[in-house]
Order: C-alpha cells, then sequence, then structure tokens
C-alpha cells in the first residue's frame, strides 16, 4: 500500500490512484479530490474509455463502491 500525505490546513486533499479495469487487464494512474460528501463519483470520459468502457452504450454498466450504475 502506498504511503498518502496532506497539508491539514489544505482545503482540498488530493490523492493518486491506480484505477483498474473489472478484468485488470487495463490500469491507469490519475489524481483525485477527495470529497468525504460526494453522492456521485465522476471521471474523464478518456479514462472511462482506456479502461474499456463503451460511453456510446447507454446500457453500459460502471461498477464504483456505492454500487453499479448505467452511464
Amino acid at each position: 500500500m502506498g504511503h498518502i500525505s496532506f497539508n491539514p490546513t489544505a482545503k482540498s486533499i488530493f490523492l493518486r490512484l491506480k484505477i483498474s479495469s473489472v478484468n485488470a487487464d487495463a490500469t491507469r494512474d490519475i489524481l483525485v479530490a477527495l470529497d468525504t460528501g460526494a453522492s456521485i463519483t465522476m471521471i474523464p470520459p478518456e479514462v472511462a474509455t482506456d479502461l474499456g468502457y463503451d460511453l456510446s452504450n447507454p446500457n453500459e454498466q460502471m461498477i464504483t463502491a456505492s454500487g453499479v450504475s448505467c452511464s
């Protein structure tokens, strides 16, 4: 597991994450902002397509910690 550090007086917390597709054949490192009150997760379209999601398919499912959703 990596080391996470942050400035407690800063207004935002940013983390570097490694994300992978469901079958782990594609991974990508991204910089994210941590929002503990967020009710939605957003990623840039190029990250989604790099991970194998078909954004032209409205029935494509995305799995997050909050559950499964359609795009």
